[in-house]
């Protein structure tokens, strides 16, 4: 797979499951899901900017919102999205695979829309 191909896989995704759109607008989930091409190229570049030293083959996907990034790496030497740490400036193993990633963050949103429906309730 492309690294461009990734927002698009997402939005596959999620016009599978319509019921997470809209996505909060401040949640996490709306920040790690990104499914704008452009949006991804334009992180990958401003974080390489600022942080001169981040490792070519770790190309970003998405982020936390709290300074944290996920990434892929774009050479096939980690399998699964991994999270860099910005406190311990250390890349983690995140998820398995790209599917587990998007499951994992749309079920935080299925999780905040079923509160939000029941404090509306």
């Amino acid at each position: 797979m492309k690294f461009d191909d990734i927002p698009t896989q997402l939005a596959k995704w999620f016009a599978d499951e319509q019921s997470l759109l809209p996505l909060h607008t401040h949640g996490t989930p709306s920040l790690a899901l990104l499914i704008d091409a452009s949006r991804v190229r334009k992180l990958n570049a401003d974080v390489r900017d600022i942080l001169p030293d981040w490792p070519d083959d770790e190309w970003i996907i998405g982020e936390d919102g709290a300074g944290n990034y996920f990434v892929v790496s774009q050479s096939g030497s980690h399998t699964g999205v991994r999270q860099y740490d910005h406190e311990w400036q250390r890349f983690e193993e995140f998820m398995p695979n790209l599917r587990a990633f998007f499951d994992y963050f749309a079920d935080i949103e299925r999780r905040a829309k079923s509160g939000q429906a029941s404090r509306e309730g």
